[in-house]
């Protein structure tokens, strides 16, 4: 039987995952594999900053598939109906757009103060806390890099905390990825809302295979803690 999981719980697994005052985390956390935290994602977000302070920071992926073109969208659509999906299509807009990843997490984090969106049609971040502003600025060729959004991934106190996730999906993976010249390179479109206006973004991206994100996760430093029977890994 799972027990309840508490604050005290929360802070006292990301002590010993080595996380502390200062650290920026890169968040990635689905609470529905642990079953029973007491104040949901609003108790892990709470926890979270009394550990890492006030001049901790914390990020969270908040992709938008939605603005993607139609022809690079995984779900099938007839090619008939793709002129009408690009015109009824909304554009990214860093306040409108709704996240498809991680939602009920990003939908606390929105009620924290200093609350700031990066500026990618679908590869972007939610920031809070004593972040930089220039980290919103990404790149729209390879959107997720330790040259743009993760530049901050060069400090000793930065660590990707993943709660209910497999490891293979690490944010950290593409930005690998990226400095390695690993992976196969692709073109995505997306749209983006700019003066009322609705423009497409052609760019760029990284995809690696399952082998590939293993052998990528061997540059990574992880160490794995359980929580409720299930692995909470912090990978830097």
């Amino acid at each position: 039987m799972s027990k309840l999981i508490l604050k005290s719980d929360f802070i006292e697994l990301f002590k010993s995952l080595g996380i502390g005052n200062g650290s920026l985390i890169c968040l990635q956390a689905n609470l529905s594999k642990l079953n029973s935290v007491i104040g949901g994602y609003q108790c892990l977000l709470d926890a979270l900053f009394e550990v890492i302070g006030k001049e901790g920071r914390v990020m969270i992926p908040s992709f938008s598939y939605s603005t993607l073109d139609p022809a690079c969208m995984n779900l099938y659509y007839d090619y008939e109906d793709w002129k009408t999906i690009r015109e009824e299509c909304y554009g990214y807009d860093s306040i409108k757009t709704c996240s498809d990843v991680y939602s009920r997490s990003i939908e606390h984090a929105l009620k924290e103060n200093k609350v700031m969106r990066s500026n990618h049609p679908v590869y972007s971040f939610y920031f809070i806390g004593n972040y930089n502003s220039d980290w919103l600025k990404q790149s729209m060729n390879y959107p997720i890099s330790f040259s743009y959004i993760l530049k901050g991934f060069v400090q000793k106190k930065a660590f990707n905390l993943m709660i209910g996730e497999n490891l293979e999906n690490s944010i950290l993976i593409p930005a690998i990825a990226k400095t390695l010249n690993k992976g196969s390179t692709y073109i995505e479109k997306a749209y983006v809302q700019s003066n009322k206006k609705k423009v497409i973004k052609t760019y760029l991206n990284t995809m690696c295979d399952d082998q590939t994100k293993k052998e990528l996760l061997d540059y990574c430093y992880c160490k794995t803690e359980k929580l409720n029977g299930q692995n909470v890994y912090c990978v830097s």
